[in-house]
C-alpha cells in the first residue's frame, strides 16, 4: 500500500499530467495563424489564445470552476474579435489587441504556477519555459497593434495603418526579443521605442537567466513543496 502511494506521488508519475510540449505546439500554431490578418479570422485567433489559457490552467491543476471562468473569458475575447471584424474602428481594434494581451499574460501566469510546483526539472519544464518566451513575444505583438490603433500607425517607415499588418508586428516583435534587430523597421514615437526596448531587455534577461537555469538543472529533483489546497482538480 505504501509502495503504491509512493509511486503515485513520485516525480515521474506527477509529470504525466504535464503537457507543455503539446502546449508549445499549440502556441506555434497560433503564431502561424496570427499573421493571417483577415478580419474574419480575428475571432479565431482570440479563441485559439483562449484555448491555450484553458489548457494551461488544466495542466496546472485548476478547478472546474476556474476553468469555467476562463472559458467565459474566451467567449468574451471572441465577441471582441467579432466586434473588431464588423466595425473596423479604433476602439474595436484597441479592444481586440488588449484582450489578446491579457490572454497571453494570463497563460504565462498559469505556466509559471505549474512550473513552480513541478518536483523535477524535466524536458516538459524546459518546454514550458519556451512557451513563456514565445508568449511574451506574442503579447508584445498585440501591444504594438494596440499602439498602432491608438496612434494611427506604429512604424516610422510606413504611412499609417495601411502599410502595417499583424505579420509586420509579429516580425518586429520576434526580431526585437531576440535582439536580431535588422533595422528595417523602427518605432515612430517614444512610447513605441520604450516598449520595444523593454521587450529586448526582458527577452535577453529571460534567456540568460531562466532558460539557462532550467537547462542547467535538467533532471534534478527539487525538495517537495506543500501543495496549495486550491490547486487540486475539482469534480
Amino acid at each position: 500500500m505504501r509502495g503504491a502511494l509512493r509511486e503515485t506521488m513520485s516525480p515521474v508519475n506527477d509529470e504525466k499530467r504535464d503537457r507543455f510540449g503539446l502546449l508549445l505546439l499549440l502556441l506555434l500554431g497560433v503564431m502561424i495563424l496570427s499573421p493571417i490578418d483577415v478580419a474574419a479570422l480575428r475571432p479565431l485567433v482570440s479563441a485559439s489564445l483562449g484555448v491555450l489559457l484553458v489548457f494551461a490552467q488544466w495542466i496546472s491543476g485548476a478547478r472546474r470552476r476556474e476553468l469555467l471562468v476562463s472559458a467565459s473569458f474566451v467567449v468574451f475575447a471572441v465577441v471582441i474579435g467579432s466586434s473588431a471584424q464588423l466595425a473596423d474602428a479604433q476602439p474595436a481594434a484597441m479592444a481586440y489587441a488588449g484582450v489578446n494581451v491579457l490572454l497571453c499574460i494570463a497563460t504565462i501566469v498559469m505556466i509559471v504556477l505549474r512550473i513552480l510546483e513541478q518536483p523535477r526539472v524535466s524536458a516538459q519544464t524546459v518546454a514550458g519555459g519556451l512557451c513563456i518566451y514565445l508568449l511574451v513575444a506574442l503579447a508584445y505583438t498585440f501591444g504594438y497593434v494596440f499602439l498602432a490603433a491608438l496612434n494611427d500607425g506604429f512604424f516610422a517607415e510606413t504611412t499609417g495603418l495601411e502599410g502595417e499588418n499583424l505579420i509586420t508586428y509579429l516580425y518586429f516583435s520576434l526580431t526585437t526579443i531576440s535582439t536580431t534587430g535588422y533595422g528595417d523597421l523602427t518605432a515612430a514615437d517614444d512610447s513605441g521605442r520604450m516598449l520595444a526596448v523593454s521587450e529586448a531587455v526582458i527577452g535577453q534577461l529571460y534567456l540568460v537567466t531562466i532558460v539557462a537555469l532550467l537547462v542547467g538543472n535538467l533532471g534534478r529533483v527539487r525538495a517537495p513543496r506543500p501543495r496549495h489546497p486550491r490547486r487540486g482538480r475539482g469534480r
